[in-house]
């Protein structure tokens, strides 16, 4: 059963102007994938692995800064902005508010943008005509409702008893991204600061607790009100609980003090949550009341390290895309693909992901920041 009063939404968004820049035209489907793009020079330093063949997919323009997000709905991406927002939504040096979300065809042409309030991170395609964009990840968390057909908006915050002074109570921070399982949407609780924090557990997923300890809310549940601007939100999973260590299969308590991206592996049984700054990723299998919880901690060239977005390649036509934050370009990279793996954007690298080890393996190098990653799929 689908937990949000989706039909009143759109009902509601029917009736509000938007913010698109745009025609705000439907979006057609896809049945097969165009070729890479070959007119835009890759620029130096940039290197795939043999057997990967990265392309540039778009060099975002000059007023859209810091592209992170990536989502796709049929023949179109979508490629949401920080630019100099502040992740609270604070205005930044050049006074902006306001931040974009792209609309490209599958070719890499920019077709559409829409504005949207506070510093975008999450994106997700929440039916074949919506994209919900979450903004402001530190503090004041806002979600904005884009119906990409009719170019209506809607933006919803939290209901007041889950905020203080802009944050989420519980966390003292904000919310990233997004996935949605068998109807309900799940969000990460980022920039969690509980007041007092927990000691440092014996058998911590981060031994010593470099980054300090987290005992609150990592994952909520998120549904939309009744009122047509607010949501409410319903703990799924606290920081500090029992999980099993994937490599060694033993247990301790996960220590998550970043909360980042999610993901949701092939089957679709279980929500993948990046604990950024913890190099680990949190496996919540069934999530809701019968979850099971285990992490896996990630290397890459015998180092812990931090990760942003993973995504795992599709059966079929796919190509990845993927954002690199701060020299504002999307890039695509081809490959023969081996369905059901794992790839995951590494601090300047593009890398395959070991599930079983969490060893990382570079595939595209030379990069400054990459974040947003998908793999594009006809549909």
């Amino acid at each position: 059963m689908r937990r949000i009063g989706f039909g009143l939404v759109l009902a509601l968004m029917t009736a509000i102007g938007g913010c698109n820049d745009g025609s705000g035209g439907s979006v057609p489907a896809v049945t097969s994938l165009p070729p890479p793009n070959t007119t835009i020079a890759v620029p130096a330093g940039v290197v795939a692995n043999a057997g990967y063949k990265v392309s540039v997919f778009a060099v975002l323009p000059n007023t859209s800064t810091k592209p992170d997000s990536i989502v796709q709905i049929g023949s179109r991406v979508f490629i949401g902005v920080g630019d100099d927002v502040g992740p609270d939504g604070t205005p930044g040096p050049s006074g902006k508010k306001n931040v974009e979300i792209l609309e490209y065809n599958l070719s890499g042409q920019l077709e559409n943008t829409f504005s949207v309030v506070g510093h975008n991170d999450g994106l997700m395609a929440f039916n074949n005509s919506t994209v919900w964009a979450m903004s402001n990840e530190d503090c004041n968390p806002k979600l904005t409702v884009i119906n990409i057909a009719s170019g209506t908006q809607q933006v919803y915050v939290p209901q007041s008893s889950l905020v203080a002074a802009g944050c989420l109570t519980n966390t003292n921070g904000g919310i990233d991204d997004m996935q949605m399982i068998g109807g309900t949407v799940f969000v990460s609780a980022s920039n969690p600061n509980p007041t007092p924090p927990g000691p440092c557990p014996a058998n911590s997923s981060t031994p010593g607790c470099p980054n300090g300890v987290s005992t609150a809310n990592a994952v909520y549940s998120l549904k939309l009100n009744a009122d047509g601007t607010t949501f409410g939100l319903t703990p799924v999973f606290t920081s500090g609980s029992s999980a099993l260590n994937v490599v060694t299969n033993a247990g301790g308590a996960l220590n998550m003090t970043d909360p980042d991206s999610e993901a949701v592996t092939p089957d679709g049984s279980t929500l993948v949550v990046d604990s950024q700054q913890d190099s680990e990723l949190a496996l919540i299998k069934n999530p809701g009341a019968s979850q099971t919880v285990s992490y896996l901690p990630l290397s890459l060239a015998g180092a812990l390290t931090a990760v942003d977005d993973t995504r795992y390649v599709p059966n079929g036509q796919t190509f990845m895309l993927f954002t690199d934050t701060p020299k504002n370009y999307a890039y695509r990279v081809d490959a023969s693909f081996t369905p059901g793996s794992a790839f995951s954007s590494a601090p300047t690298q593009v890398a395959g992901l070991n599930t079983a080890t969490g060893v990382l393996t570079p595939i595209v190098s030379g990069l400054g920041a990459p974040h947003g990653l998908i793999f594009v799929t006809p549909q």
